[in-house]
């Protein structure tokens, strides 16, 4: 009967990984040769409302931002949209609060063709942010690829927003973190 209870405990703890707000990720993905592992599942909420629920994938789990942020690393990035619908307006604000102000000129061009590829997002929609070293960042809806943002900067600026010292919400950033 201990064996039963014990073995029902675990089964029911929470975890860095699997399941949050009724969405289960896996816990390895493949992105390209790398595989990756989900260091964090998080939940934004705005307003008191479910909005997201995020997963943050990388080579090896870290609760250090700054590893999850190194740029000689692939990472994905998971949003499962959980609101009756989020706005391009309401997206776009998420995703540019970790661009640095003495970056903004930088990256405004590729902020704006970032976001020519996005578009109102449903419950149940999944935005997908593949980073490749040498490559850039990817930006899939439901699994059709947008488009792709070269260099290190831009996937940087994204994840800054929910890893960075001012992150859209200090919860968010400690579930994907593990703190």
């Amino acid at each position: 009967m201990a064996e039963l209870i014990l073995l029902l405990l675990l089964l029911s703890a929470p975890g860095r990984s699997g399941e949050r707000a009724g969405i289960t990720m896996p816990d390895t993905i493949q992105l390209g040769e790398a595989s990756l592992v989900l260091n964090g599942i998080g939940l934004r909420e705005r307003f008191f409302l479910d909005q997201l629920v995020v997963g943050l994938y990388l080579p090896s789990r870290t609760t250090a931002a700054a590893k999850a942020l190194d740029p000689a690393q692939p990472s994905s990035l998971r949003l499962h949209v959980l609101s009756k619908e989020l706005p391009v307006e309401d997206l776009k604000e998420l995703l540019e609060r970790g661009r640095p102000p003495q970056q903004r000129a930088d990256l405004d061009p590729h902020f704006q063709r970032f976001e020519g590829w996005l578009l109102t997002l449903n419950k149940g929609d999944v935005l997908t942010l593949d980073y490749q070293p040498g490559s850039g960042t990817e930006l899939s809806i439901n699994g059709s690829a947008r488009g792709q943002i070269e260099g290190p900067e831009f996937m940087q600026a994204i994840w800054r927003s929910m890893l960075g010292p001012d992150p859209i919400s200090r919860s968010l950033k400690e579930q994907l973190l593990g703190d």
